[in-house]
């Protein structure tokens, strides 16, 4: 084995990008105030939820295979109940390891569902194990390590990268140093043997489809990459240990960490960068997962933190790269049971699978709630009605979600200017004095956040005249008009006729 020490954290570069992302950060907020922050609700609707019969089941941890077509599931028949099922949990099969009294800790899909592997221990071996099946009979196969033996003493995740050419194993060796190593799985060769920075624990392997993202103890994200997997890259943390499960992964940017205290740390972009971070509260985060992304770079992801009774609380929240901060979307779940894991459903986009603590398995269904537009109506002025005097504008404004952001008062296509809204009613005080005589073209317009309504009318400002105050009639502007047209008819036929006339004279003379 190689023993190339991982790089220390870079000190000058992330205050850098810690200070570029505090200003831009104090741009966003001073365009967009938190009580402005558009988005749309979304419901969230339980499909359906499983438990065996047995009530054995514990720490229910599952994966998912790529086509979304069966799920592994870890502690639904007893705490290390090993078991493949499709999507409406009829088994499959029951993978049960060979050795005697095995322990069962982790599992996980390959990458193309070929393969079904699971970590663990046994009486008879004094290290941790990996077993590995075939992902469509289901078969025990020694196709990576004989005797299941790994490298490494202790394991404490694994990951299939790179359509299953590595096999990416966390863990310690025989003198207990904490190593990552990539394995070719053609060969068993290993590509990379990292022992890693001050002797933490990884605790969770993944990917966003660019690099193999490692999290450990300290909070520490690394992402490894290039193609000898030469590049190690710290992308930040927040120096505080993570939740166990709390990787939140989708196949395209951006993906986050659930931390202990509560808080969630998000990462976007490519390179990758450490965007925002979020808080909801006493931690920690039992889990968390992307759940769909929606218009314009609008995402909703989904929370487990722990409940009033214990158990837990979930609860759907809106995220959007350009606007802060993130918005809860959903009414609050509450279920008696901690939640475990959350993973959002590969083959049905806005459905998300949920594990707890005493074996159940739920199926959650994400819809959004469309915001429609506000709808806004004119009670005053109405329609070419006669005004003399200032008069007080009104009418009514209502949002399918009470999000009414402003009403905007505009005459003669003018300067806007906000009418008092309270409640669904809308005024606006008409100076007359600044609005000359005629018909007035009168609009309102308002806005929820995200849409904007305009409604119109024309009222009419009278001419006065003399001081008898007589109103001259609607149609006394046609009269000089009516004049002028038939004095240039008079005059067409008066110069018509002489010009006959005139005509006849020379024919008579020739």
């Amino acid at each position: 084995m190689t023993d190339e020490r991982i790089l220390s954290r870079n000190d000058t570069k992330w205050p850098m990008v810690g200070l570029l992302g505090l200003f831009l950060l104090i741009l966003v907020s001073a365009a967009v105030s938190a009580d402005e922050v558009p988005y749309e609700p979304v419901e969230v609707v339980e499909l359906g939820a499983w438990r065996d019969q047995g009530g054995l089941g514990k720490d229910l941890r599952f994966d998912q295979s790529p086509d979304g077509e069966r799920l592994v599931l870890l502690g639904y028949a007893s705490p290390h109940d090993l078991r493949v099922t499709d999507r409406d949990l009829k088994t499959l099969a029951v993978l049960d390891p060979p050795n005697d009294n095995a322990v069962v800790e982790g599992m996980r899909w390959s990458s193309t569902g070929e393969w079904v592997c699971a970590w663990g221990s046994a009486d008879d071996v004094d290290h941790d194990l990996m077993w590995v099946w075939n992902g469509l009979t289901y078969q025990l196969s020694d196709w990576l390590y004989e005797n299941f033996t790994t490298p490494l003493r202790q394991l404490d995740s694994a990951f299939f990268q790179s359509h299953d050419e590595i096999l990416a194993l966390a863990g310690r060796d025989e003198n207990g140093t904490s190593r990552l190593l990539l394995v070719e799985t053609s060969t068993s060769d290993i590509r990379r043997n990292i022992p890693w920075e001050d002797n933490a624990t990884i605790i969770r392997l993944g990917t966003d489809q660019m690099r193999l993202v490692c999290i450990d103890e300290r909070g520490t994200v690394m992402g490894i990459a290039g193609s000898n997997w030469e590049n190690v890259d710290d992308l930040g943390g927040h120096d505080i240990a993570p939740s166990s499960d709390s990787l939140g992964i989708r196949t395209n940017q951006p993906w986050m960490v659930g931390y202990e205290d509560g808080s969630v740390a998000i990462w976007g972009g490519n390179p990758a960068i450490h965007e925002r971070s979020a808080y909801f509260g006493p931690g920690p985060i039992q889990a968390i997962s992307w759940v769909f992304v929606y218009r314009g770079g609008d995402s909703y992801y989904i929370v487990g933190t722990p409940g009033v009774s214990g158990g837990s609380t979930l609860m759907t929240y809106f995220y959007n790269p350009d606007l802060q901060p993130d918005g809860p979307a959903s009414e609050p779940m509450e279920y008696a049971s901690p939640v475990i894991s959350l993973v959002g459903d590969s083959k049905v986009e806005g459905q998300v699978w949920a594990g707890f603590e005493d074996g159940t398995l739920r199926l959650f269904n994400v819809t959004i709630i469309p915001n429609l537009p506000p709808v806004i109506t004119i009670e005053s002025p109405i329609e070419w009605e006669k005004y003399r005097e200032d008069f007080t504008a009104t009418g009514i404004v209502t949002d399918d979600h009470d999000n009414i952001q402003f009403v905007t008062v505009i005459i003669e296509g003018g300067e806007g200017f906000r009418a008092d809204v309270v409640g669904e009613r809308w005024t606006y005080l008409v100076n007359i004095s600044n609005v000359r005589r005629g018909s007035v073209s009168f609009h309102v317009v308002t806005s929820d956040g995200r849409n904007e309504t305009e409604n119109g009318t024309f009222f009419v400002v009278p001419w006065e005249v003399g001081d008898d105050d007589e109103e001259l009639p609607r149609w006394f502007p046609l009269i000089p008009f009516t004049i002028a047209i038939i004095a240039l008819t008079l005059f067409y036929y008066w110069r018509r006729s002489n010009h006959m006339k005139n005509e006849g004279r020379s024919q008579r003379h020739s």
